[in-house]
């Protein structure tokens, strides 16, 4: 019962003690001494551009913790979420009955599973191509393309996670050469993949705006091939394998909007080699991006 509304609510239980701390679908709640739920609320406003922090829970808080003045030092410094709430309520809990024992059950909680979606630019170019048994490097210029799709992302105590994710990426480069007046060489790539990158990351475990870094692998299935080679205007489509594998790292910011929606922003750096088992010319290519992500 809360402000004269009566609901039925499917809480997760963190701790069981003189001050209890639940977790709804959407907010968490606590408890005093077995008496009603108070909601913890976050409700920022934005007024002419100006973001405003509205941390009522901390209000909350500070009032049902008012009898012991142990927490109240790190309530200013609390963010809404699981690893923050919890290390105040125990400090509480142990502050208020130090002979008392305090139930945690956060173990469901250590690990939280995020979707997103990712949007961005890459710029790639092309390190080397083998032809054969021949290993040619080029002068190539870079292309710019794009990369957008989907993220999983699966955090341990919020910090370390391990990110899956299902990508459409265009990559593409260009080489041109005038041997003489009669011959001239250029080589043109331009491919579309469906990208599945695996990565682990970790964040600094920092307050709203958090840096992290990733490393990882990445596997590509190419969806559409417009690469050809032109040798004195005699044009001949390139074939390539269908496969492409190679690894990444990255660094980037994360910015939580809520407990729920972060925003971030990351660079990474790939290097990925055409497979070549089937096709007479391999692809090494040499790609950065730079994408802005949306995890709810």
């Amino acid at each position: 019962m809360q402000g004269g509304l009566s609901q039925q609510l499917f809480l997760l239980s963190l701790i069981e003690g003189y001050l209890s701390l639940y977790k709804g679908q959407a907010y968490f709640y606590v408890a005093k001494d077995h008496g009603p739920l108070t909601k913890l609320e976050q409700r920022d406003t934005i007024i002419k551009n100006y973001k405003k922090e509205d941390k009522r829970y901390i209000r909350s808080l500070t009032y049902l913790t008012s009898d012991c003045p142990l927490p109240q030092k790190k309530l200013n410094k609390t963010n809404l979420t699981t690893p923050d709430l919890v290390k105040v309520i125990m400090a509480y809990n142990e502050c208020i009955q130090p002979d008392s024992a305090t139930k945690t059950t956060t173990e469901a909680a250590k690990a939280k599973l995020r979707v997103g979606i990712r949007a961005g630019t890459i710029v790639s170019n092309i390190k080397y191509i083998v032809e054969g048994n021949n290993k040619n490097i080029y002068d190539f210029t870079a292309a710019i393309g794009y990369s957008t799709g989907m993220l999983f992302n699966l955090s341990y105590h919020d910090n370390l996670s391990i990110q899956p994710e299902l990508l459409v990426t265009k990559k593409g480069s260009s080489y041109h050469s005038t041997i003489s007046s009669l011959y001239e060489l250029t080589s043109h790539f331009s491919i579309t993949y469906l990208q599945l990158p695996i990565s682990i990351y970790y964040m600094w475990p920092t307050k709203r705006i958090r840096p992290f870094v990733s490393v990882g692998g990445v596997f590509g299935y190419t969806l559409y091939n417009r690469s050809y080679k032109d040798i004195s205007s005699v044009r001949r489509a390139t074939a390539i394998d269908k496969d492409e594998y190679g690894h990444r790292g990255g660094a980037g910011l994360s910015y939580s909007l809520n407990n729920n929606h972060r925003l971030g922003i990351e660079y990474i750096y790939e290097r990925s080699l055409t497979n070549g088992i089937r096709s007479f010319t391999q692809a090494h290519f040499i790609t950065h991006y730079l994408s802005m992500s949306f995890r709810f």
